[in-house]
């Protein structure tokens, strides 16, 4: 997928997203294909002259109410104001990734270490300086400020027994 220049974030692919609105009551499921994939854009957003380029009208009425039609003029969405954006009124999104929305911030390599399963500090290393996942970035050293202990506990080839008594 390539990257516009002059655009502000990244956009890594590109796909269709399906989801069910009520209109007058009647339950739609709503499919839009060519939906650009941008992980670090938080908020889904519907482009009001993309949908005009697919014959799909946008009616804004009243101040704080849109109309999404077809070319049939059938109502197929409606949004509601919210600040400066309308927010599609929604059932359900038929996939979880559309609705999910996560504050990334980097963290410590221990938290990391815990994060991928107590992965062994080389691999962690490896992932990062050879920058294999995305996001995988961390704040402060690239090693592991103490021992693991459940890491320790768990190569133990035999745990402790409790006293046994008669």
């Amino acid at each position: 997928m390539s990257v516009r220049k002059d655009s502000i974030f990244d956009i890594i692919g590109k796909g269709k997203v399906e989801f069910e609105t009520s209109v007058d009551g009647k339950t739609r499921r709503v499919s839009i294909d060519s939906v650009l994939h941008t992980p670090n854009l938080r908020s889904n957003l519907i482009s009001v002259s993309q949908l005009g380029t697919k014959n799909i009208n946008v009616f804004f009425k009243g101040g704080n109410k849109a109309l999404v039609l077809t070319s049939e003029e059938e109502i197929i969405m409606t949004a509601t104001k919210f600040g400066q954006l309308y927010a599609v009124n929604v059932n359900r999104a038929l996939t979880d990734i559309f609705i999910t929305q996560s504050k990334w911030q980097a963290v410590s390599f221990d938290i990391w270490h815990r994060r991928l399963g107590h992965t062994g500090t080389e691999s962690i290393y490896n992932m990062i300086s050879g920058k294999l996942v995305d996001r995988l970035t961390t704040k402060g050293e690239l090693s592991m400020n103490s021992l693991c202990e459940d890491c320790i506990f768990d190569k133990h080839a035999t745990h402790p027994f409790n006293e046994t008594s008669s």
